[in-house]
């Protein structure tokens, strides 16, 4: 379900504050728009909507585990859960993962293969 106007409108100043110069209004404010979603019931990867066109038409290996983030991210109709989609957007801007989180990225890395192989 979709946000409403009204929350849409408060998400989209809340947001817009997250360029401020001040450390605290820009701590508040992020914290104000993941409560907004929450009250929602929505996650970020709910909101956040992008075109099936960006995804790759044909599957292509990831070189590490940021390559895998964004290929399984943009493939059009990926066999993504909402906790894999979740885990995938927190990770895709770290710049090291564990080996237990390694593991779910290659688990996922394996769906989306398999999914793009059947889909061609």
């Amino acid at each position: 379900m979709p946000l409403d106007r009204a929350n849409s409108d408060r998400l989209v100043k809340l947001l817009g504050m997250l360029g401020s110069d001040h450390a605290g209004e820009v701590a508040n404010a992020g914290a104000a728009a993941h409560r907004l979603l929450q009250s929602a019931g929505l996650t970020w990867a709910e909101v956040i909507v992008r075109p099936v066109e960006s995804g790759p038409k044909t599957w292509r290996e990831p070189a590490d585990w940021r390559g895998a983030v964004s290929i399984c991210l943009g493939m059009p109709g990926a066999p993504l859960s909402e906790w894999d989609r979740s885990f995938l957007f927190e990770i895709a801007g770290w710049t090291a993962i564990s080996a237990r989180q390694k593991a779910q990225v290659d688990r996922i890395v394996t769906a989306c293969r398999l999914h793009a192989r059947m889909a061609a």
